[in-house]
């Protein structure tokens, strides 16, 4: 088995809508990446409490 030297670093996936951001992602996760979808994790924090929500959109 050969010898890797394996080292964590982050890096962040932008860009416009259409711009293939969540099919860069997919091909990271391929190849053994771990992936955090920001957009995933505001819908999450926004739709488990509803005063949150109403907090934003009356801000």
């Amino acid at each position: 088995m050969p010898n890797y030297f394996f080292y964590m670093f982050k890096l962040g996936v932008t860009g416009s809508i259409g711009a293939g951001k969540s099919a860069a992602s997919q091909r990271l996760v391929e190849r053994g990446a771990l992936v955090s979808n920001s957009d995933d994790v505001a819908k999450s924090i926004l739709f488990s409490d509803r005063s949150i929500l109403e907090q934003l959109l009356h801000y």
